[in-house]
């Protein structure tokens, strides 16, 4: 049968083995170790690709939200000198809600803060669970 992880956030288990391995493999970690004192050199990172204006949208009628949020953090990052990420990490669209990318996890890892933003006309984010579990 399939031995489950146990975690205190609602996160997929494959989110949470995929998450053990990096650590065992990058940090030599386990997960019941402080996951805080994990060297994180982004300041902040935004699972989203920057299109060259927050007005463009790459995904529909559900990304305008997302493309804004990248664009803005883009500029603050350039007007405040963070180390920013924004940009997919993994596969997008229904592959990334379906498989656990590597890059996902070590993007989530490697960064202070992770900012979550939902579809356009949704009101909650797995994600969100996903990126407090990863410190």
């Amino acid at each position: 049968g399939i031995i489950y992880k146990r975690t205190p956030l609602t996160v997929r288990t494959d989110i949470v083995e995929a998450l053990q391995m990096t650590l065992r493999r990058k940090f030599a970690m386990e997960l019941f170790e402080p996951i805080e004192k994990v060297f994180r050199p982004v300041d902040v990172t935004h699972i989203w690709p920057l299109k060259s204006t927050g007005k463009q949208n790459i995904n529909g009628n559900c990304g305008y939200f997302r493309n804004h949020v990248s664009w803005l953090l883009n500029q603050y990052g350039q007007e405040l000198g963070w180390n920013t990420s924004i940009a997919l990490k993994g596969k997008g669209r229904s592959k990334g809600r379906r498989e656990v990318a590597t890059a996902y996890i070590e993007g989530m890892l490697e960064t202070k803060v992770l900012v979550v933003t939902q579809r356009d006309s949704h009101e909650d984010h797995y994600r969100l669970m996903e990126a407090l579990v990863s410190g």
